[in-house]
């Protein structure tokens, strides 16, 4: 299963532009066929937890590559003060 994680901690005070952000730009990793986008946000503790999985490597990639996916990473970078990416490349 090859999958992309996004965990990130926002910083106080900026919880509604990361959810400006979520809704205008997760949308389009949605057109990239044979993926599964699961965003979870927890306002109360600040924590984003963005997954996407089943499309295999190269779909994964394709989204990297991605200008929308460029400006959610931006956007997470700047209204959040921690964060972690992970893209294991698992062959099971």
């Amino acid at each position: 299963m090859h999958f992309l994680e996004l965990k990130a901690k926002v910083k106080p005070g900026k919880e509604n532009e990361l959810n400006q952000v979520i809704k205008d730009l997760v949308p389009h990793f949605h057109s990239i066929t044979d993926l599964v986008t699961q965003v979870h946000f927890n306002e109360q503790e600040g924590e984003l937890n963005f997954r996407v999985s089943n499309g295999g490597s190269e779909k994964i990639r394709e989204i990297m590559a991605s200008e929308n996916f460029m400006l959610f990473l931006g956007s997470v970078k700047v209204l959040c003060d921690e964060y972690t990416l992970l893209f294991p490349n698992n062959k099971k």
